[in-house]
């Protein structure tokens, strides 16, 4: 069987979204028994973001959202392609399925959708990427409901629909009346595969992570890797860091990623180590990981966690939730910032060599559930029953 997979081989990189679960799935795909095929590589261009139009940007930001949810809207996949050859083409994006609209319209395989985003596409730009503001949406009500189009259509003209879990689900129903009832009624479509991973690896020991940061090897390590915002629980974060800070003198706090639009704490032992290419080297460098997500898809820095071997404090939101299957007690769940406060607490107050025994359960289960050998296998058998 041919298979299409819709992503330009050359932007698969180790990063979250389809482009990091891609790249950990393409060596395995390669050695399968199906024929997976990607698109072509795409033409490097320039991102056309000089400090002029990063000004104009933000001073004209009011009605230039309105501007680029238009061109989202109209936008149309130019691509010259045979799809005739393949029996399935699998879109990892509803964005991308959408655009292709045209190029798809006379296709008579079968079209599979991944959806990545932690929440409905449409909701994702609106609020997270272009972060409109209340007054904006009012005033521009008709343009922003109308990029709700772009999720509808891919749902509707996928054939078959693919989620890791059905927990995964949770941030499109229960912030979307339409999703509800559709998936509802179309539970025939859906198809369930737990995202899987390589075994990820650290360039940098801990002893030296702990140096370079000014950490005292004795003290106990709280990490987070991700976007600091609301959806990913950083502002969470920061009034659980608050508290251990001022209760537990032993402890620091290791912050990756880029420190916008939400900023850290004040504070000489919460470290903002900021964008790395390397975040397994921080997650190694820690005893506990904090995963506060807000809503949650199904993330794959937690994969990437249990690769490590951590212990982990983790909301009790979406795909989070499909772990406690496991009943480890690698995991820690939180309902709200004082469950969380709580949580942590009894963790830090583990000796290390307890906080390992916690992070080594959490690895078995990784290597037993969640390499991307067993992904591949699944994924072939939903394959030869959609086709």
């Amino acid at each position: 069987m041919n298979i299409l997979i819709w992503y330009p081989v050359n932007e698969l990189a180790p990063v979250g979204g389809p482009a990091g679960y891609l790249f950990n799935l393409k060596e395995k795909l390669d050695d399968s028994s199906f024929n997976f095929e990607f698109l072509p590589d795409t033409q490097s261009v320039g991102s056309g973001k000089s400090q002029i139009k990063k000004r104009i940007r933000k001073k004209f930001k009011f009605f230039l959202d309105n501007v680029t949810i238009k061109k989202i809207i109209d936008k149309k996949d130019t691509r010259n392609i045979d799809l005739s050859r393949y029996d399935a083409i699998h879109f990892h994006s509803t964005k991308d399925l959408y655009f292709a609209r045209e190029i798809i319209k006379d296709y008579k395989g079968k079209i599979v959708l991944t959806s990545h985003s932690p929440k409905p596409l449409h909701q994702e730009i609106i609020n997270d990427e272009l972060q409109v503001g209340k007054f904006q949406k009012i005033i521009f009500k008709n343009v922003m409901d109308s990029l709700s189009k772009v999720d509808i259509f891919a749902f509707e003209r996928a054939d078959y629909i693919i989620f890791p879990c059905k927990e995964a689900e949770e941030p499109y129903s229960n912030n979307w009346e339409w999703y509800r009832e559709f998936s509802i009624e179309n539970s025939k479509k859906y198809k369930y595969i737990p995202t899987c991973i390589n075994e990820v690896n650290y360039k940098t020991n801990k002893r030296d992570i702990l140096k370079k940061y000014g950490i005292p090897e004795g003290a106990k390590v709280l990490c987070y890797v991700g976007r600091h915002n609301e959806t990913k629980g950083y502002d969470a974060l920061k009034k659980i860091g608050e508290s251990i800070l001022r209760s537990h003198q032993d402890v620091y706090f290791l912050i990756a990623g880029k420190e916008e639009p939400l900023k850290g704490l004040t504070d000489s032992r919460w470290i903002e180590v900021g964008w790395t290419k390397d975040p397994h080297s921080i997650i190694n460098a820690s005893d506990i990981f904090i995963l506060p997500n807000k809503e949650t898809y199904f993330d794959l820095i937690l994969l990437e966690v249990l690769s490590l071997g951590k212990p982990v404090l983790l909301s009790n939101t979406g795909g989070n939730k499909y772990f406690k299957k496991f009943s480890s007690n690698g995991f820690k769940y939180f309902h709200n910032v004082n469950e969380a406060k709580n949580e942590l607490s009894d963790l830090v107050a583990l000796n290390k060599n307890d906080l390992n025994s916690l992070g080594e359960q959490n690895r078995d289960i990784f290597i037993s559930n969640f390499k991307t050998d067993i992904f591949v296998s699944e994924y072939e058998k939903v394959l030869k029953t959609i086709i």
